[in-house]
């Protein structure tokens, strides 16, 4: 039976002490710089798979620098429609995608784009080499929600602290993932 698990969480800052001794498969994580060296630092060889959440979103951003306005909805189908394809096509197609946003003059798109596609298919590469089991999470979105559900409950003229908020997220994600019962 396959076991998730949630390795670490942190809320504005990273554990480097928890990560360094888990023993994870796969790391998912939404591309932020200072989170993927950790993860490099304390889990060296670990497949990092890109959230396919994030990828889309982050694409609006780096179109915006770009001067793209009105025109995101199109890029970002155009990549969700990659994202779910195997992963020597979906890749290739990337590039073309690439190719034309460079074209285009989106250079900040293009270049995130470049930088992001190697973790974008970690998971369906690993499933077309049996590796990884067919149901694998690839988005990091389940625990963003509970974040934002504790962010809206807590929203009550004043702010839990980060410590407080984090052991309440790490006891949810514990029931999610796990269904582990709560008695109160």
């Amino acid at each position: 039976m396959l076991k998730k698990e949630l390795v670490t969480l942190s809320v504005g800052k990273w554990r480097e002490d928890e990560l360094k001794d888990a023993k994870a498969d796969l790391g998912i994580s939404d591309g932020e710089p200072e989170l993927k060296g950790v993860m490099v630092r304390t889990q060296p060889g670990l497949p990092s798979q890109r959230c396919l959440f994030h990828a889309p979103r982050d694409l609006y951003w780096a179109l915006y620098r770009d001067g793209a306005q009105g025109e995101w909805a199109y890029w970002e189908e155009r990549l969700k429609q990659e994202l779910w394809k195997p992963s020597a096509k979906g890749m290739a197609d990337v590039d073309c995608l690439i190719a034309e946003l460079d074209w285009r003059r989106f250079h900040s798109a293009a270049t995130y784009l470049r930088n992001a596609k190697d973790e974008l298919f970690t998971v369906t590469r690993l499933k077309e080499q049996g590796i990884a089991p067919e149901l694998v999470m690839v988005a990091t979105s389940a625990v963003e929600r509970e974040f934002r559900e504790i962010n809206r409950r807590t929203e009550v003229g004043t702010r839990w602290s980060d410590e407080g908020v984090e052991r309440v997220a790490r006891l949810l994600e514990e029931v999610r993932l796990n269904g582990t019962k709560l008695e109160l």
